[in-house]
């Protein structure tokens, strides 16, 4: 494939738009298929000949999804651009697209719901995936890393963080791809977006009571007292059965980091931390508390997603914090987060989800697409999990994670100079799924469930040298 053309694939599948691109790609290949082009936007198809005959009428959402999909490509071209995914020859007509929204004020970009403009595009015979796609448009303007459900009341970028060093860390180092051995193989490492070696103590104007220690992420690899990855008992001697496998047929294995979605740390006791801080010092009402806890405890059954804990203290309990940490595991965690983060609750004095996640978040990967890897990779070693009993690390103890039961044995090689897209790196898992018309929509939960491997080959690093010198000419790359 060419490398302008895997360039815009990989683009489109790793935009919060892919739905919207996915239909209209859709939409063209299907009327290719019968000898057919689109004209007026998508309201009618017709033959390639002279004349109105062979004119048929397409309905109305095509034409609405032509004309959502220019603004959509708009929003996303900043990102796309710092990601180094658009290929030369179309960066002028994208910044004449992007330009022009920008100068003509896009009516469909930032409507308020209830204006006539967007009603008229809402609803009715418009369907769903164009809906998503006009609510999305205007929550990347302010959150495009989609680490809040409903709008932020700043830009993460913006929120003020204050942390201090906490825990001795390896020093960051530069890894090329062009100096892995032969047999090398790539194996996913799958982790939030959150940093590490860090007490996080000032959230905003909320200075915390008690500091949070950040502990995750990609920089969990650069910790001296750690294994070089860790993730609960089931995931973890997964990937070590994988690894130990990869190292008996002769190979080098070898864990890239891959950054999970912008919401990925709620399963975490960070997210929980900071969070119980700053609801310790807002403004909930005894009668909103209430109705929360009965969504925690699912009173009367009639939640379908609830932790169902009946012994749960209570969100303004003073015991909440040590509860949510010590009895109650990382996924009911994740509900309770992901049903605050909503409008209803931040009308009744609850902190905005979005905030927490922000500060918590490594500020390099607050805006990137799910997926985007590299800035950590380390050499497994094998061996199968970590034995926290032995002394080790110049006679210290394992240091244990606050969340993840598990660790792994590996040695930090280091971080590309710049995130790299999963669908370059593993390609031959993407690949395959488009091969068997697989949707862009179900890869993520696919990939991360998946024993995802990728032999190094010349193509991989030819690739990769080539992506990492198009992001180096735009004068992009990680800190």
């Amino acid at each position: 494939m060419a490398v302008s053309e895997q360039l815009r694939r990989v683009r489109e599948q790793t935009s919060l738009f892919s739905e919207l691109f996915d239909f209209v790609d859709d939409y063209e290949e299907s009327l290719r298929e019968e000898g057919r082009r689109s004209v007026l936007g998508g309201l009618f198809s017709k033959e390639p000949e002279y004349g109105t005959d062979t004119l048929e009428y397409e309905g109305i959402k095509p034409f609405l999804a032509n004309l959502v999909e220019p603004v959509a490509r708009a929003i996303d071209a900043p990102r796309a651009a710092y990601e180094g995914l658009i290929p030369e020859e179309d960066m002028l007509a994208e910044a004449f697209n992007t330009a022009g929204m920008a100068m003509g004020g896009s009516s469909l970009g930032v409507v308020p719901e209830g204006a006539v403009a967007a009603n008229a595009l809402r609803g009715g015979s418009l369907n769903s995936i164009i809906d998503q796609s006009l609510d999305k448009i205007n929550q990347e303007i302010i959150d495009p890393g989609g680490l809040s459900s409903v709008k932020m009341p700043i830009r993460p970028q913006d929120l003020r963080v204050v942390t201090q060093d906490n825990a001795p860390m390896l020093p960051k180092q530069d890894f090329s791809f062009d100096d892995l051995p032969s047999n090398a193989v790539l194996v996913p490492a799958f982790g939030d977006r959150t940093y590490g070696g860090k007490l996080l103590t000032e959230v905003g104007d909320v200075k915390l009571s008690r500091p949070v220690d950040m502990q995750g992420g990609h920089d969990f690899m650069r910790y001296e007292d750690t294994g070089l990855w860790a993730s609960e008992v089931d995931a973890m001697a997964k990937k070590a059965t994988r690894i130990d496998k990869i190292i008996e047929e002769g190979g080098d294995p070898y864990l890239v980091y891959v950054s999970m979605a912008g919401q990925s740390a709620d399963f975490s006791h960070m997210m929980s931390d900071v969070m119980m801080e700053l609801i310790e010092q807002s403004s909930i009402t005894k009668k909103a508390a209430a109705e929360f806890d009965k969504f925690v405890r699912n009173t009367g059954g009639k939640f379908k997603e609830s932790p169902g804990d009946k012994n749960w203290p209570g969100i303004l309990s003073p015991d909440a914090k040590d509860y949510l940490i010590n009895n109650m595991k990382g996924t009911n965690r994740r509900l309770i987060w992901q049903q605050m983060d909503k409008n209803k609750w931040t009308d009744q004095g609850f902190p905005f989800v979005g905030v927490a996640r922000a500060a918590i978040t490594d500020p390099g990967l607050q805006t990137v697409a799910p997926f985007s890897s590299g800035r950590a990779v380390g050499q497994a070693t094998g061996g199968g999990l970590l034995n926290f009993d032995d002394v080790k690390y110049d006679n210290r103890p394992v240091r244990r994670h606050g969340s993840y039961a598990s660790q792994i044995e590996g040695i930090y090689k280091g971080g590309t100079e710049a995130d790299i897209p999963a669908q370059m790196l593993f390609r031959n898992f993407f690949d395959a799924r488009r091969a068997a018309g697989k949707a862009t929509g179900s890869d993520q939960r696919s990939f991360l469930m998946g024993d995802i491997y990728q032999p190094v080959d010349q193509r991989l690093i030819d690739d990769v040298g080539g992506y990492l010198e198009r992001v180096r000419n735009l004068g992009y790359g990680n800190n």
